[in-house]
């Protein structure tokens, strides 16, 4: 119960002081290095079109935009301002449409060059599915068996433990994702809470 407190005041403190914005980074690949796009500008709009305001892209290629509120936006990337021989991947794509929460600082990335990702085929995505069946039946698999070992030595059902089975799981995923903490440390820790 102290963790879901803890997490909700962080929360909750973050949203109160955090003003909105959009931000990115701008870089292009020349001979397998990213290069950052310097002097590229671009304008925020509101959803009727009213021009917020505009940024221009630092020597790291980094910009910032400060937002009145939460709401919908439309970023332009000017492509006048773009250095000779950078281009858009997609002209199509200067413009890109974005809704912002409260609290949100949302990140925001424009595409250059030819596309170079490695494409996976089917039998790469059929591969990958599998493992992630396996996965999730494991999960389901190791809740049943708790399931079975409660309701057999008790002779009770405890409805409780799907519950307690979610909340250790998103105590696993915050002390990760959020924590920083290995997974192989943050599935004992979050187990320890759990049980």
């Amino acid at each position: 119960m102290l963790v879901a407190t803890a997490i909700l005041t962080g929360t909750a403190a973050a949203q109160e002081g955090a003003d909105e914005s959009l931000r990115g980074v701008l870089r292009h690949n020349v001979d397998g290095e990213q290069v950052p796009i310097e002097g590229a500008e671009i304008t925020v709009a509101d959803a009727e079109g009213d021009e917020i305001d505009s940024a221009t892209s630092d020597e790291d290629g980094a910009f910032e935009i400060e937002l009145p509120g939460p709401g919908s936006y439309s970023a332009t990337l000017d492509t006048e301002t773009l250095p000779e021989g950078v281009a858009l991947r997609d002209e199509d794509r200067a413009t890109l449409n974005l809704n912002v929460s409260r609290g949100q600082n949302r990140s925001i990335n424009f595409f250059f060059g030819e596309d170079t990702r490695n494409r996976s085929t089917t039998a790469d995505r059929a591969m990958q599915l599998l493992v992630e069946g396996v996965k999730l039946g494991l999960i389901i698999a190791i809740t049943s068996v708790g399931l079975s070992l409660i309701y057999g030595t008790t002779g009770l059902v405890n409805f409780a433990h799907g519950e307690l089975v979610t909340f250790g799981g998103l105590v696993c995923w915050y002390l990760n994702f959020q924590g920083g903490i290995p997974l192989v440390w943050a599935a004992p820790i979050a187990i320890a809470i759990g049980g």
